[in-house]
């Protein structure tokens, strides 16, 4: 097949062009020769028909198609390593296709190209190392499609392009090692792709004319890049990525932007201050800012909606982050590892659809500047340290899944969650140790996975738990400072596990005193000050194991008179101050799979 394509383009070429008057070799000066000949020695032609390849695979060389005008369709030059310049083509005026020049090692210009001023295809460049300008493009004016320079590592700019005034597609420039500027593309005003990507001595984007970017903003690992200038640019159809620039300061050029339909991503720009350039930008699909080292404003201060999720993440200099007119977040909101962050504005905030997320924000010390915060599937607050009090307001009415507060060291309360009703699927209070009281949970009525409330150490109730009622999920009360389970008195069941592990306080049980069944395990160990378990009275069914581990004054166990059935192991043992003898009788009581009795008061008397 390719044998064939090549003979018909020789044909082509040879037989089949429109042809017009040879001229004279005294026309032209002596160095202007190839193989010895002029190009005045060659047929003038008014119309070559393509697709034209001359490269290794091709049996084509630049001399056939030697005073061709014009190119209908494709032209591909590649890997012919004894050319040096494109003499052959000193007559071509247009190429109505694609032009690539690819893997031309020994070109060093591009002479041979001034008369070019019509490509109404794509202009590709690519892994000629010796090239250094494009002197020779001129008067290039017009190209369809897009312009597509990879791998020149020699290439210092592209000035020469300074006539275009018409790019129909993308601007990519990728892995050019000695480009310095993009000047040369001033007359450009509509592109579909902006991509600049791994240009190491790229220093300047300089596109004063650009109005629209119909497709996406890719600048990427430019290490030199300093300044991007877009001034006229007002309309972006789809994303923003810009990452990896340690030079780049600002994006204050972006200021115009009005239009845009996709997502932003600023991501290891380790020099850039504030986000303040894109401050015109109405909406936005998804938004990720992480890593950005001297980053210490972020500001949108026109956008209303995020139709997907929001992650800002580890900014150890950023200080503010404000988004005043941002109404709803449709999927998740993540704000995490900042150190400085003190100035919160999120003031018409009212939705997260899936998961709002504040973690380890160790400048923040309220919420206040989230007053008006209704709804999100899922409220986690973790790890900021100096977080002392929650929302300024009871706005917030409905979490849907997940209510997680952990290792928040200076809060001392949940108040302002008094509205929050409903059914969740975790309620976890982990680890911190200021918190007081619980109460603001009130109107919770079911946790259906885990109730966790977990190294507590001032918290001395359960109080604020009251709305519940039948928990389908498992709870763990664990390492507290409670001196009683008091606020859980209307529970009658549990449809997981139970722990109660550590309370090193508390002395009796009796808030659970309409509990009847627990359908996992039950676990109390380590409850260094509970005399008795008279509140489990009512208790009659577990499901999995009965453990009663090392409490160590427990006393008596009479609580345990209606219990009948014990799903697997039922184990008491290292109770030292617990009669054996109160013990022994829950054998013929309870139907179990087996029983450990072992490691309490051998000696104690009981009465008849």
């Amino acid at each position: 097949m390719v044998k064939l394509i090549i003979v018909s383009l020789v044909l082509t070429l040879g037989q089949g062009c429109s042809k017009s008057k040879s001229q004279s070799a005294n026309d032209l000066p002596e160095s202007d020769l190839i193989q010895g000949k002029t190009i005045l020695e060659y047929e003038i032609r008014e119309l070559c028909e393509g697709p034209v390849s001359i490269g290794d695979r091709s049996e084509l060389k630049l001399k056939d198609i030697a005073g061709c005008k014009v190119i209908n369709g494709d032209l591909n030059l590649s890997v012919e390593t004894s050319s040096q310049n494109l003499l052959a083509l000193k007559y071509l005026e247009k190429v109505d296709g694609n032009f690539a020049i690819t893997g031309m090692d020994q070109l060093a210009r591009l002479k041979g190209l001034e008369k070019l001023t019509h490509i109404s295809g794509n202009l590709g460049i690519s892994l000629n190392p010796l090239l250094q300008d494009l002197e020779g493009l001129n008067q290039l004016s017009h190209i369809g499609g897009g312009l597509f320079f990879t791998s020149n590592s020699g290439l210092t700019n592209i000035e020469a392009l300074n006539g275009i005034t018409q790019l129909g597609g993308d601007l990519t420039l990728t892995g050019n090692n000695s480009l310095q500027s993009i000047t040369g593309l001033q007359g450009i005003t509509v592109i579909t792709d902006l991509r600049l990507i791994l240009n190491p001595g790229l220093q300047q984007v300089d596109l004063p004319n650009l109005t629209t970017i119909r497709g996406s903003v890719v600048l990427e690992q430019n290490q030199a890049l300093a300044a991007v200038t877009v001034p006229a640019l007002t309309s972006i159809g789809s994303d923003i990525n810009i990452k990896l620039h340690p030079q780049l300061t600002s994006l204050g050029s972006f200021s115009n932007v009005n239009q845009f339909n996709g997502s932003i991503n600023l991501e290891a720009n380790a020099a850039l201050a504030d986000t303040s350039g894109l401050n015109g930008i109405p909406t936005i699909t998804n938004l990720t800012i992480k890593d950005n080292t001297l980053l210490n404003a972020i500001s949108f201060s026109n956008l209303t909606q995020i139709s997907g999720s929001a992650l800002i993440s580890n900014h150890q200099e950023l200080i503010s982050l404000s988004m005043p007119k941002l109404t709803s977040v449709n999927e998740k909101l993540k704000i995490l590892d900042h150190f400085k962050l003190a100035q919160l504005d999120l003031s018409l905030l009212e939705s997260v659809g899936q998961e709002f997320e504040l973690s380890r924000n160790n400048g923040l010390t309220n919420l206040s500047g989230i007053p008006a915060l209704t709804t999100t599937g899922s409220l986690i607050l973790k790890e900021n340290s100096f977080l002392s009090s929650l929302f300024p307001s009871s706005s917030l009415q409905t979490v849907e899944k997940d209510l997680i507060i952990n290792s928040n060291l200076a809060l001392t309360g949940l108040s302002s969650l008094s509205n929050v009703s409903g059914v969740l699927n975790t309620l976890d209070l982990f680890k911190n140790v200021e918190m007081t009281s619980i109460v603001g949970l009130e109107k919770i009525t079911d946790v259906t996975d885990y109730l966790w409330v977990y190294k507590q150490e001032k918290q001395t109730s359960l109080a604020g738990l009251s709305g519940l009622t039948d928990i389908t999920g498992s709870v763990n009360i664990s390492f507290n400072g409670l001196l009683s389970l008091d606020g859980i008195e209307e529970v009658t069941s549990i449809g997981g596990n139970l722990d109660v592990v550590e309370n090193l306080q508390m002395t009796q049980v009796n808030s659970l005193a309409k509990l009847q069944t627990v359908t996992g395990y039950l676990n109390f160990t380590e409850n260094d000050a509970l005399l008795e378990v008279d509140g489990l009275s009512s208790l009659t069914s577990v499901g999995a194991y009965f453990k009663f581990n090392d409490n160590s004054i427990l006393a008596n166990i009479n609580g345990l008179s209606s219990l009948t059935n014990v799903g697997s192991d039922l184990e008491i043992f290292q109770c030292q101050a617990l009669p054996q003898c109160l013990v022994d009788p829950l054998i013929n009581q309870v139907t179990y799979q087996s029983f450990t009795f072992e490691d309490n008061d051998d000696d104690a008397v009981c009465g008849p």
